[in-house]
């Protein structure tokens, strides 16, 4: 089977290829600061629009646009909280089990209960753009 064998139905109609729209998912090695390394993309004809980007359809890598919606962003926000493990042990401050310098979360405990919410808070756009500092001090002007 290739990429162009794949095809989709469009509400019930008939299938499409969808080959002409997918892009080369490129295969990028970063490099982390204690030396991991760490790869991203399969390199193989896999990505497809998305509300953010493009995701992969074999590996599930997304790259997102330079100027995603802010409710695009909300969504995956709100996914990526819903497996945010922080925690402080021996001294030391980790996410998901990887170690961090600073605050393991930045997002203040009074704004946790607004992740239920479908369309995004006023203050997230303000978490967005502000760094922590300015974050809290706009908080401290709206009351919360």
């Amino acid at each position: 089977m290739t990429d162009s064998d794949i095809k989709k139905s469009a509400d019930g109609g008939p299938p499409v290829s969808l080959s002409g729209r997918w892009r080369m998912c490129e295969v990028r090695v970063i490099s982390l600061e204690n030396g991991e390394t760490i790869k991203r993309g399969c390199g193989r004809a896999g990505l497809m629009p998305d509300d953010v980007g493009w995701r992969c359809f074999y590996c599930g890598n997304y790259i997102f646009r330079r100027s995603p919606t802010l409710s695009s962003l909300w969504f995956h926000f709100k996914v990526g909280r819903e497996y945010w493990r922080a925690m402080s042990q021996g001294g030391h401050n980790f996410i998901n089990g990887v170690p961090v310098s600073g605050f393991p979360d930045s997002l203040p405990s009074c704004l946790r209960g607004d992740l239920t919410e479908t369309r995004p808070p006023k203050w997230f756009k303000y978490y967005i753009v502000f760094d922590e500092d300015q974050f809290q001090k706009y908080l401290e002007e709206q009351g919360r």
